[in-house]
């Protein structure tokens, strides 16, 4: 289970306190201090026994503000999906596939992600099948799997340890 701490920071020299405080005592810098919110995830193995995680809240803003010019996509091999995700694949997104079960969403995943693993590093993750089976559809379907990158894990702080140790830009699970 979680545990959040709130903590405020001095934006001009790392001062914390446990309360807001109008006028750093460290800098006397006025109006510095920011909300911090620090989350410990506790994980069953001892190896990754704390995760923290630091998260500055912000405020809303208005959808009309933001921009979208020049925001890169990768293109996948797939021109149908390209086409539904508005022009390729957008960086730092999460697309989530969802359909009934046998209908193909893992063997496209893998298809896909064998693809991308052409020019970038990627990571493939399944949660229900073993590595074996991965590299049996591979297989199959004839995809060039050298450059990519499978596990079989559902915890998702090793998941991210392996994610952080391989460096992985695209990861699929």
């Amino acid at each position: 289970m979680a545990k959040i701490n709130v903590k405020y920071e001095c934006n001009a020299c790392g001062y914390q306190s446990l309360k807001y405080l109008g006028k750093c005592p460290k800098c006397s810098k006025w109006g510095s201090l920011e909300e911090v919110v620090e989350s410990k995830v506790k994980s069953k193995h001892a190896e990754y026994r704390t995760e923290e995680t630091k998260v500055q809240r912000v405020e809303a803003g208005k959808l009309k503000t933001v921009s979208t010019k020049d925001v890169p996509r990768t293109l996948t091999d797939s021109g149908e999906l390209n086409r539904v995700l508005g022009g390729g694949v957008v960086g730092g997104s999460l697309v989530l596939l969802g359909g009934d079960p046998g209908i193909g969403k893992s063997t496209l995943l893998l298809q896909i992600s064998a693809y991308l693993a052409k020019e970038h590093n990627v990571l493939y993750v399944t949660g229900e099948e073993s590595v074996r089976q991965v590299k049996i559809r591979a297989d199959r379907l004839k995809n060039n799997t050298d450059e990519l990158y499978v596990y079989a894990q559902t915890d998702l702080n090793l998941i991210y340890q392996v994610v952080k140790k391989n460096k992985t830009s695209v990861f699929s699970y």
